[in-house]
C-alpha cells in the first residue's frame, strides 16, 4: 500500500481527495434524507402541507417547473402542465 502511495503523482492526489470529498458529501445527505421526508410526512399529516411546500422543502422552486413546462397554482399547490 505504501509503495503505490509513494508512486503517486500530484494529480493522483488530489483525484483521491476529490473522490472523498464525493463519497463523505453522500454519506452525509444518504444521513439527512430521513429528516427532510419526516418533515414532509408530519406537515403532510398534520394537514397543513400542499403540493408547492413539497416541492419547496425538496428543493425544487417554481422555476425549474416553468421551464419544464409546468405551472405553479397558488389555490391549493397543485400543479398544471400548460
Amino acid at each position: 500500500m505504501f509503495k503505490l502511495l509513494k508512486n503517486f503523482k500530484p494529480i493522483d492526489c488530489l483525484f483521491l481527495a476529490i473522490i472523498l470529498g464525493l463519497i463523505i458529501l453522500q454519506v452525509f445527505l444518504d444521513l439527512k434524507m430521513p429528516e427532510y421526508t419526516g418533515s414532509m410526512v408530519q406537515e403532510l399529516t398534520s394537514g397543513g402541507a400542499n403540493t408547492t411546500f413539497i416541492l419547496k422543502n425538496g428543493g425544487l422552486d417554481a422555476y425549474v417547473f416553468k421551464s419544464k413546462g409546468y405551472v405553479l397554482l397558488d389555490d391549493g399547490g397543485d400543479y398544471l402542465v400548460v
